[in-house]
């Protein structure tokens, strides 16, 4: 596994990772070397890894195995998974540019967005709601509109949260004001 940036240095000078690290030269955990440094472990029967946001990673079956992958959002790395999207959708932008003047060009972008990337903003942010929405009605008991000043003041971890969903929110009015 490497930290966030050590898989820059992996990059061929047409900026593509290696399809298999294996003859490669690495400096280990806290080695100091210009070389990309990495994690390098055996993982065994009945044991899993977590592997963090951002970290590259590369695994070679010793055996025959079953790999389970969970990809998770949550509050740490929602802005990873946004700004992920917004990047992948300027790809897609910039690489239709040449008929951007077609009627329907951008709702043919989110189209391209969800085939590439198994989503679009609409099912982002449609995402962010449930998730906002449902832990709105768990803070209260009562009624939503008389508990939400509250809740959102009384509750640390809840205000926390809802700061970064508001954060991707902002981001999404300021993208759609400049026609994404």
């Amino acid at each position: 596994m490497f930290p966030p940036g050590e898989e820059k240095k992996l990059l061929s000078t047409q900026g593509h990772l290696p399809p298999d690290i294996r003859d490669r030269q690495f400096a280990f955990q806290d080695e100091d070397s210009d070389l990309p440094r990495c994690y390098c472990f055996d993982q065994f029967p009945g044991q899993a890894v977590f592997v963090p946001s951002g970290w590259y990673h590369e695994v070679l079956n010793l055996t025959d195995c079953v790999s389970i992958n969970h990809n998770w959002i949550n509050a740490c790395n929602v802005t990873l998974v946004w700004n992920h999207l917004r990047q992948q959708l300027r790809e897609v932008k910039t690489s239709t540019d040449d008929v951007k003047s077609t009627p329907g060009w951008a709702e043919a972008c989110q189209d391209c967005l969800k085939a590439w990337e198994g989503w679009n903003y609409a099912e982002f942010f449609l995402l962010l709601k449930y998730v906002l929405l449902s832990r709105w009605m768990r803070l209260s008991g009562e009624g939503l509109r008389e508990k939400l000043p509250q809740t959102a003041l009384s509750s640390g971890a809840g205000l926390t949260s809802f700061r970064i969903l508001e954060l991707q929110v902002d981001t999404l009015l300021s993208d759609l004001a400049k026609g994404f």
